[in-house]
């Protein structure tokens, strides 16, 4: 006698399900596909470092960088956003959509580099989040210091170095820091 007042209360309440333009509303901080804001990105790999699936691949090139994701390999665990420097890496708010073929939404991005300011050879990006991080106080002059290439900076040091050995004093030890 049971099954039968389920079965009448079921009927009453009508279907429960969606016909199809609606969607069900998904839940505040749902995990989606991943999406990146290539102009925020650094390049750094860490994104692809902490991916334990494979699905975020970076590749370095002469004057870019590839950003490489497969949803069909992602777990949707949100690491590779939760590690990410500069919040270049954000959680979708929607599922992916349905697919036959693991690679059918594959994500290819190309971050590019900007050209070194004292010689023009591409260089990995720093940006403006990453240098308020790593140089909190420090004068101006060093700031510009980070937007050159690293084979500039190295000539840099050793002009100011020689500099200082010409002008008669010792150069700076790892002690005096």
């Amino acid at each position: 006698m049971n099954i039968f007042s389920v079965l009448l209360k079921n009927l009453r309440m009508g279907p429960a399900t969606l016909r199809f333009p609606e969607e069900v509303p998904y839940p505040k901080g749902f995990h989606g596909p991943v999406k990146i804001h290539t102009e925020k990105c650094i390049c750094c790999g860490m994104c692809a470092y902490v991916c334990v699936s494979g699905a975020v691949r970076v590749a370095e090139h002469k004057d870019n960088c590839e950003w490489v994701y497969s949803p069909g390999l992602c777990t949707f665990c949100g690491k590779c956003v939760s590690v990410c420097p500069v919040e270049a890496l954000h959680m979708a708010a929607k599922s992916a959509p349905s697919y036959f073929n693991t690679k059918a939404l594959d994500e290819v991005h190309l971050v590019p580099y900007s050209p070194c300011p004292e010689c023009g050879r591409p260089t990995p990006p720093v940006r403006e989040v990453l240098r308020a991080k790593a140089f909190k106080g420090v004068a101006p002059n060093v700031l510009v210091k980070s937007l050159i290439c690293q084979r500039c900076r190295q000539k840099d040091s050793q002009r100011a170095l020689v500099s200082i050995q010409v002008k008669g004093e010792p150069p700076p030890s790892r002690s005096d820091k």
